[in-house]
């Protein structure tokens, strides 16, 4: 989920009321059992599972966190050729093995990490710090904002 954005642009838009989720990772995950095309959390802990096509994000939404995922659904936590960057007391684990970056997502939040990046050699890593961001130019790197 992207902190601070919201989702745009989408056709033949539809979404469920929000149920409570505790934050924007939970939200995220929540969205992703139900096979969203987009998702939105905000910080009061109403997530939104939405529907649609073409959808993109949208930053400067203080308070809120959004995620698109792939056609189909249920796709990718993850931002391809991006990385973290812009942490505020930024820390790291040394990397392991996942095979690809939803497996590197998953294992981020199981860890609580804050921020996630994996490199298309396997290497996930689990990152912790404030204020964290995506941001795009990045071939090889897949990167994403926990919580």
């Amino acid at each position: 989920m992207q902190p601070n954005s919201a989702v745009g642009g989408c056709s033949n838009w539809t979404w469920w009321s929000p149920t409570y989720q505790p934050n924007a990772a939970a939200c995220g995950t929540y969205c992703s059992q139900n096979n969203a095309d987009a998702c939105e959390w905000y910080q009061s802990g109403d997530c939104y599972v939405e529907f649609g096509s073409a959808c993109y994000l949208e930053s400067g939404y203080w308070g809120w966190s959004a995620a698109v995922y792939g056609s189909g659904g249920g796709g990718s936590q993850m931002q391809s050729d991006s990385a973290i960057v812009g942490c505020s007391n930024w820390s790291w684990w040394s990397p392991v093995y996942q095979p690809d970056a939803e497996s590197c997502y998953s294992y981020c939040v199981q860890n609580n990490g804050d921020a996630c990046e994996w490199y298309q050699n396997g290497d996930c890593y689990v990152e912790f710090g404030s204020g964290c961001s995506i941001q795009s130019g990045y071939p090889g790197w897949s990167a994403a904002v926990v919580q």
